[in-house]
């Protein structure tokens, strides 16, 4: 694991008649803290299209690779999956309907990307996929995010002492202080190139890496000194 800490000071100078005030000898400071985090959920979106002459044709070729996609994931214990953005539209020339078009999506999730990996390999017989990506559970981060939130309270402490050393006060006490998390958070993600009606002999299992992502956990504050 990376970890990285910042700081941040802004001592607040008060003039000699101000010493009465609230805010006298208030330091705000800020810590930070890092770490690579390892995904561990994969989700696909794969999908059917047609296009023919009438929109019964059209819709029939869609629902029958739909049909048959369906009955493959519903094998997969381990898999999640749902249908979604299913459309039928018109396509036009010279202002005329010159055929139709249809399509429906599958959206794929699961905790164990091997098989999710086997199962998309074999529904790219009838199947496209559109996009691949991975993320971190929720157990995992929020475990993730509660071990850094320690690190960045430790530095947090640390530099707060330190001040409170180097300018001479006795001691400090905390005036407010703020947790959160920050800054984007990456997913890995595959492109997927579908093979359309290969044969499955001669398709091999999707090649995949699920990554990583960055959490990062601010502790912000005010301290005050105590002379």
């Amino acid at each position: 694991m990376s970890i990285s800490r910042f700081l941040v000071l802004s001592v607040l100078a008060m003039p000699a008649f101000a010493a009465e005030q609230t805010n006298y000898d208030r330091v705000q400071l800020s810590t930070e803290a890092k770490g690579e985090l390892e995904n561990d959920i994969m989700r696909v979106v794969l999908h059917s299209q047609s296009q023919q002459k009438t929109a019964q044709q059209a819709a029939d070729d869609v629902n029958k690779a739909m049909r048959w996609a369906l009955d493959e994931v519903k094998s997969a214990k381990s898999v999640k999956y749902q249908t979604q953005d299913y459309r039928t539209d018109p396509r036009y020339k010279e202002q005329k309907i010159v055929a139709w078009n249809a399509e429906q999506s599958l959206k794929l999730e699961s905790k164990d990307i091997e098989a999710l990996s086997g199962l998309i390999g074999e529904l790219q017989e009838r199947l496209k996929v559109q996009n691949v990506e991975f993320d971190a559970s929720d157990a995992l981060k929020a475990a993730k995010e509660n071990e850094l939130i320690g690190e960045a309270l430790k530095s947090f402490g640390e530099r707060a002492k330190l001040i409170t050393s180097q300018l001479g006060a006795q001691s400090y006490k905390i005036v407010n202080m703020n947790i959160s998390s920050s800054g984007p958070v990456y997913y890995a993600r595959q492109e997927m190139r579908s093979f359309g009606a290969a044969k499955m002999a001669d398709m091999a299992t999707p090649a995949v890496a699920a990554g990583t992502q960055t959490v990062t956990m601010t502790v912000n504050g005010e301290i005050e000194l105590v002379r």
